[in-house]
Parts: C-alpha cells; sequence; structure tokens
C-alpha cells in the first residue's frame, strides 16, 4: 500500500497486503489537515445522493471519489 505525504511523495507501508474483499480508501494528509477518500458509490452506499452534487460549486460529474476532511492548526 502507498500513501502521499504533504509533498505527494508517495510512502511505503511495508508488509501491508490488500485485503481478499473490501472496498479501497485513500487517506490523504497535509500535516494539518486529514482527508478520507471513499467512492461515491459502494457496498450500496451512493454518496450522490446523500450529498448531492448541487449543494457544492465546481463539482465534476466525472469524479467518483469523495472525500471527507478534518483539521485544523490547533486541533
Amino acid at each position: 500500500m502507498t500513501r502521499r505525504n504533504a509533498a505527494s511523495e508517495r510512502v511505503r507501508v511495508r508488509d501491508w497486503r490488500a485485503p481478499a474483499t473490501g472496498i479501497r480508501i485513500a487517506i490523504l494528509s497535509s500535516g494539518v489537515h486529514t482527508d478520507f477518500e471513499v467512492p461515491v458509490q459502494a457496498a450500496g452506499i451512493d454518496w450522490a445522493t446523500r450529498l448531492p452534487r448541487e449543494w457544492f460549486e465546481a463539482v465534476d460529474s466525472r469524479f467518483d471519489w469523495i472525500a471527507f476532511g478534518w483539521g485544523d492548526r490547533r486541533f
């Protein structure tokens, strides 16, 4: 498994193996802010119906991942 750090460099996690089943997610961090990225549709959940695109500005309808984020310098 690889992840990206604040400088967008790949970091290798040793001895990690993908499970036989499951849903691929991504965890991104800038060192201040952390995002969890999940597929827009997976395992019976359709985030496009729960968070309609018209609620947001400049959303590309071709995107198939959504990010949920948290963090600030004081956290």
